[in-house]
């Protein structure tokens, strides 16, 4: 599945992740061993001009995953998505409004793209590798393949 911390969220972010913990200077969090956060970008469904709320029986559609090291949950939206070189319209994704505790907050990335495949993905939604695939796959050049590169740290990984 594919889901981003919406704007809506209110504990998607740290109060700390503007790089001075808890309004402390640089060196006063330094010295108090604080550490800062990231960010994070956050999804504006209202802005996006082909966003799409999921309904189902009247009300939005809610999603909800469990990680080993943490939860999300929130809405569904389809919205154009950009991977690479490839536009993909109307993907299924989720718009995070919960994410408790600490694990999703402290991170550095902002959302998860998720390779799963459709029969066990949560609500049973197209990931956006599959739909990639279907809108993109008869056009000239394109290959179903996948895959990636492990190295040993630093700048490769």
């Amino acid at each position: 599945n594919l889901w981003v911390p919406s704007n809506k969220c209110k504990v998607c972010n740290l109060a700390e992740c503007s790089g001075n913990p808890l309004g402390t200077s640089l060196a006063e969090s330094e010295r108090h061993h604080h550490r800062s956060y990231p960010c994070h970008n956050m999804y504006d469904s209202e802005k996006s001009e082909t966003s799409e709320k999921l309904v189902t029986n009247g009300k939005r559609t809610s999603f909800s995953i469990r990680y080993g090291s943490g939860a999300c949950g929130g809405s569904v939206n389809r919205d154009t998505v950009k991977f690479g070189e490839f536009t993909v319209e109307r993907q299924h994704m989720g718009e995070t409004t919960q994410e408790p505790g600490t694990v999703f907050q402290t991170a550095n990335f902002d959302g998860i793209l998720g390779l799963a495949f459709k029969s066990i993905a949560v609500g049973g939604y197209p990931p956006v590798f599959e739909s990639i695939v279907g809108q993109h796959g008869g056009k000239s050049g394109f290959k179903p393949q996948f895959a990636f590169y492990l190295g040993k740290g630093g700048a490769d990984g």
